[in-house]
């Protein structure tokens, strides 16, 4: 059977269109997966009401807005619970492991190295405490947000990697806790807006 041009012409178009479809519609399911397993994953509401409106928590700036869903941490436990923890599972680990005749929490450089770890994480719960304080006067900018979630950030991938060091060549196995924080740790400085764009929010404002 021959068809004409005309034919083909349309036949190849409704192909391609039907293609096309079917990529949309295959995107927008993944898309809607992830978005639900991400919520799912995070105990996180899908759906907040504020003001007779239904937002999507995602999708709203929380820096820039007066949002705030119900379950939200107040400025007096607002905290990273992954820096404190990792902080202290090195510290149980490095107390039993042992290493010339002694602990590995007896040697200087491990002090030190937890030492600093511990004053930034307390500096990060004060900033961020004072942030949430500021968030629910509706006071917190983007600016002031985009610092917070920088340093944080960064400052979390930093200690955990350090904690890491500190277990030697069991902190990179499945079946220590400080393998899956290192990570938890480096997808902090990617979603919620890249450090990047931070850092690009900051120097509009200086």
């Amino acid at each position: 059977m021959t068809l004409s041009p005309v034919t083909r012409r349309r036949l190849a178009n409704f192909q391609a269109n039907r293609r096309g479809w079917w990529s949309f519609w295959l995107f927008t399911a993944l898309f809607l997966v992830t978005l639900f397993a991400e919520f799912i994953a995070n105990d996180r509401p899908l759906l907040v009401h504020v003001d007779g409106r239904w937002l999507v928590p995602v999708l709203v700036d929380y820096a820039e807005s007066d949002v705030v869903p119900d379950g939200l941490p107040t400025d007096a436990d607002w905290h990273d619970p992954e820096m404190e923890r990792a902080i202290a599972e090195t510290v149980k680990y490095t107390t039993e492991r042992k290493a010339f005749g002694k602990s590995v929490m007896d040697f200087q450089n491990t002090q030190f190295v937890l030492a600093d770890a511990k004053a930034k994480t307390v500096v990060a719960r004060v900033f961020c405490n004072w942030g949430v304080g500021q968030l629910l006067e509706g006071k917190l900018d983007a600016y002031t947000a985009s610092i917070a979630k920088l340093w944080v950030s960064d400052e979390q991938c930093n200690i955990v990697d350090a904690c890491l060091q500190l277990h030697g060549g069991y902190g990179y196995m499945n079946e220590y806790p400080i393998a899956q924080m290192y990570r938890d740790a480096r997808v902090q400085k990617i979603y919620g807006g890249t450090n990047e764009i931070m850092k690009v929010l900051i120097a509009r404002n200086l």
